[in-house]
């Protein structure tokens, strides 16, 4: 496992940050992250969603999943990132973004025990759709056992961000082009029903209205 000195940026390194608070204040937030690891000489990728339960990121899929059972007992590199902003400056090379990212360093543990592979689920559900667990079919036994949930600790992860506007060179912060910050939101749009004899849940109406 890589050693703490590994997540120290190269570059800019005052953006960097190991705080665990701050890890889990974006992990908490944010719910896309991606999964690579090597495997018989092959990098593999894996996009996908998490949510961070128990102190651990987790996430599920198939038990016939290739790449789940790829990342096994072996080392990971997880990487979530979120853009906040782009950053207009007066010169192209200084044009950026604002973001929060993290990038963990972990190895999976497989949650197997029924209970708390539900919790997991529910908690995973919840994360991405609050209030909506408690409305839907009970989950079987059979779709439990269908469902591998894997859990990454995340005690090796760094933290790295952008905030503010452009940092122009002073002679050209007097060139006359538009600079400073367009922000970047994500938003849900109008919800298409696949059914209409059931009532519009108040759970999705406050999730789109934020």
């Amino acid at each position: 496992m890589p050693s703490t000195p590994t997540l120290v940026p190269s570059r800019l390194a005052y953006r960097g940050s190991t705080d665990p608070e701050e890890v889990r204040r974006i992990l908490s937030k944010l719910t896309l992250c991606t999964i690579s690891c090597q495997h018989d000489g092959q990098v593999y990728a894996l996009p996908t969603a998490y949510v961070l339960h128990e102190d651990q990121l987790v996430i599920h899929g198939s038990v016939k999943s290739s790449f789940l059972s790829k990342v096994m007992d072996r080392p990971v590199c997880i990487t979530v990132f979120s853009q906040q902003a782009l950053v207009l400056a007066a010169s192209a090379f200084h044009h950026s973004m604002n973001y929060e990212s993290v990038v963990i360093y972990s190895r999976a543990t497989e949650i197997s025990e029924p209970a708390r592979k539900e919790s997991s689920l529910r908690a995973f559900t919840e994360k991405i759709i609050p209030g909506r667990w408690d409305l839907l079919r009970p989950v079987t036994a059979g779709e439990l056992a269908a469902t591998r949930v894997l859990a990454f600790p995340i005690h090796t992860a760094s933290v790295k961000m952008r905030t503010g506007g452009p940092s122009d060179e002073k002679e050209d912060q007097d060139y006359p082009v538009w600079t400073g910050i367009v922000p970047v939101k994500s938003t849900y749009d109008t919800p298409v029903p696949e059914k209409t004899t059931v009532d519009f849940p108040e759970h999705l109406t406050a999730l789109i209205n934020g």
